[in-house]
C-alpha cells in the first residue's frame, strides 16, 4: 500500500536527456505530418532535418520520458493506468537540444479502496547548456489497487467537461499504419504493453496497443495543421485525459473547437466510435502567433509540387 508520507517528501535526481534532429523528425512521422498530404510544405518541416525544421509541442514527453519513477514510488506497474497528460511550454523547443528535468511528486489523492489512488509526477525541463526553463509536464496516473491509505474520506474524482457543445469548428483525420507502436518504441518508451501479444493480453487488450502519449501527438498534430497554420510554436499549453485505447492501425480523428485563443479538442478511433481522447485543452500565446505568423513562408527544398 501506498506510504502517503514518504511520497511527501520524496526526491528524484536530475536526470539528462538529448535528442537530435532525426529524433524530431520521427517524433513527428509517428504524429502523422505529411502522412495525408505530402505536398504540405507546412507539415514537411517536421519530418524534414534541416535549418527550418520545427517541433511539436508535445515531443518534450517523449524526450523526457521516464517509467522507473512508478517502480520507485512502490505501487503495483501491472495495474497502472496513465490518465492524464498536462504540457505547459514556455518556449518552442529547438529541433535538437541537450536537457535537464527536476522531478517531484505532485498530486496524491486517496479515491477509496476500490478506486484506486491517483498520483501524478511534475516535471520541469531545462536547456542544459543555457539553463533555460523550457517546459513543465504533469503525468498523472491511477494506481489501481493501492486507495484507502488515508483515514480521512476519499478525494472526490476531478474530472474536466468532456465534449464542448455544438458542431466543431475544424475536423481532421489520420490514418495510423498497423507498425506505429513499433515506430514509437523507438523514442524510448519500450514498454511491452505496445509490442508484444501476450503482454497486451494480460492486460486485457486483444493485441498491443498505441501508446497513449503517441495519441496526443496526433492531436496536437491535427489541431496544428487544421486550426494554427501548420505551426505549433504559438502553443502554450496542451492537455487532456485518456479515455481509451488505441490500436495501430485505426483512424483517429480530432474535433477542434475555437474557443477565444484556446482550442478544444477530442479524438475518436473511427472504426470503433471510441473516444480516446477527452477534455482536450490547448492555450495559444498571442504574442507568440502574432510573431510566427509574421515570418515569410519558407518552402522546403526537395518537396514535391
Amino acid at each position: 500500500m501506498i506510504d502517503h508520507a514518504a511520497l511527501s517528501i520524496m526526491t528524484f535526481p536530475v536526470r539528462h536527456h538529448e535528442y537530435t534532429a532525426r529524433d524530431a523528425a520521427l517524433y513527428a512521422i509517428c504524429a502523422g505530418m505529411a502522412a495525408t498530404d505530402p505536398k504540405r510544405e507546412d507539415e514537411l518541416r517536421y519530418v524534414i532535418v534541416g535549418s527550418n525544421q520545427l517541433t511539436l509541442p508535445t515531443m518534450v514527453t517523449a524526450v523526457a520520458w521516464d517509467e522507473q519513477w512508478v517502480h520507485q514510488i512502490g505501487v503495483d506497474v501491472s495495474g497502472v493506468l496513465h490518465t492524464d497528460q498536462t504540457i505547459k511550454i514556455y518556449q518552442p523547443f529547438p529541433a535538437s537540444a541537450r536537457l535537464m528535468s527536476r522531478r517531484s511528486i505532485g498530486r496524491v489523492e486517496d479515491r477509496g479502496v476500490d478506486r484506486g489512488a491517483v498520483i501524478s509526477l511534475v516535471s520541469e525541463i531545462f536547456d542544459a547548456e543555457t539553463e533555460a526553463h523550457l517546459a513543465d509536464t504533469e503525468l498523472v496516473i491511477l494506481a489501481r489497487g493501492e486507495g484507502g491509505f488515508l483515514e480521512s474520506e476519499p478525494s472526490p474524482a476531478h474530472r474536466r467537461e468532456d465534449d464542448p457543445s455544438g458542431p466543431p469548428h475544424l475536423v481532421d483525420t489520420t490514418p495510423t499504419s498497423r507498425s506505429l507502436a513499433l515506430q514509437y518504441r523507438l523514442l524510448g518508451d519500450d514498454n511491452p504493453l505496445h509490442a508484444m501479444p501476450a503482454a497486451a493480453a494480460k492486460s486485457g487488450f486483444e493485441r498491443p496497443i498505441l501508446h497513449g502519449l503517441c495519441t496526443l501527438a496526433i492531436a496536437c498534430k491535427h489541431v496544428t495543421s487544421s486550426a494554427l497554420r501548420g505551426d505549433a510554436r504559438s502553443i502554450s499549453s496542451i492537455e487532456a485525459r485518456f479515455s481509451g485505447e488505441v490500436y495501430p492501425g485505426e483512424t483517429l480523428q480530432t474535433s477542434v473547437w475555437k474557443s477565444g485563443e484556446d482550442l478544444l479538442f477530442t479524438t475518436v478511433a473511427l472504426e470503433r466510435g471510441r473516444a480516446v481522447l477527452r477534455g482536450g485543452h490547448i492555450r495559444t500565446d498571442k504574442a507568440r502567433l502574432l510573431a510566427t505568423s509574421s515570418e515569410a513562408c519558407v518552402t522546403t527544398s526537395g518537396a514535391d509540387k
